[in-house]
């Protein structure tokens, strides 16, 4: 093929912007940060808690009342922040994350929750964010439960080998149960101040349970679907606060139930989510 001479100064001009803004960290995601040494990640598997956690964990850091607006600010996302933004928070910086295992996070705090509910929550997420996404629930979830539909592997991989990393031998990670978390959160967000070293007072512990509430986000959600970045690009029909509560059971038929005891009955059980296989 042949290059005319004014397509070649394109190129060239084009190549020289991107150098350009690699350099001065323009755009550069935030999955390349440097990581510091007291950075404290937010992990988990999607769909499990996280978002819930970032506004829990911003109300009890942050002076100023965190929604959907300015939560990523706070405490950024690695996918959808840039380098140079992340680079000028103070430290400790707290940041959120999906990846799997890696020894490059210092400081964890690892939120999990039944898969079985993850799936579905999942599902939800991916009609109200993805244009072109035509599954039905039944083929959705086969795939999340061989791995198959997100880049973070197999959800009992990813929280098997989070939970036994060895961030435990040294009090580097915090390991927070979804439902826990639901069902008595002042003790858990305790646990989440005392983790950090807040030094959080009763009063500021129970402020950002009550700023995080599921009701309370419902109604930011509803102020701010127009507003926010945070949901410029999704079906507004669809809520991204939906219930928070345990409903695989509505969804869940006979075939999906055996697929789902075949490969995480195991680590349910192991987890306390199940007894024995006969649900």
């Amino acid at each position: 093929m042949v290059i005319n001479q004014e397509l070649r100064k394109k190129i060239i001009s084009d190549e020289n912007y991107l150098k350009i803004k690699l350099l001065f960290n323009y755009k550069v995601p935030a999955s390349y940060m440097t990581i510091r040494p007291d950075d404290v990640f937010l992990v988990s598997y999607p769909k499990s808690g996280n978002t819930w956690l970032r506004f829990i964990i911003g109300n009890l850091i942050s002076d100023k009342e965190v929604d959907f607006n300015n939560f990523n600010s706070i405490i950024p996302d690695i996918y959808t922040s840039y380098k140079n933004n992340i680079k000028k928070l103070p430290s400790p910086r707290i940041i959120k994350s999906h990846e799997q295992y890696t020894r490059r996070y210092p400081k964890v705090i690892y939120i999990y929750r039944d898969p079985r509910d993850v799936s579905v929550s999942y599902y939800f997420w991916m009609k109200k964010y993805r244009p072109d996404f035509n599954q039905t629930m039944d083929s959705f979830i086969k795939s999340f439960i061989d791995g198959s539909c997100l880049p973070y592997g197999r959800w009992d991989e990813h929280v098997d080998k989070w939970m036994n990393s060895p961030l435990a031998i040294n009090n580097k990670i915090l390991l927070l149960e979804y439902e826990s978390l639901k069902k008595d959160p002042f003790h858990s967000v305790k646990k989440i101040s005392d983790f950090l070293n807040l030094s959080s007072t009763n009063q500021k512990i129970n402020e950002s349970i009550e700023l995080s509430d599921f009701k309370y986000m419902k109604k930011l959600e509803k102020t701010q679907q127009k507003t926010s970045d945070y949901f410029k690009k999704s079906d507004k029909s669809i809520k991204f606060v939906r219930s928070g509560k345990s409903e695989w059971q509505k969804y869940f038929n006979e075939d999906l139930k055996n697929n789902f005891k075949d490969k995480f009955g195991s680590l349910l059980i192991k987890l306390n989510y199940e007894t024995n296989n006969d649900w």
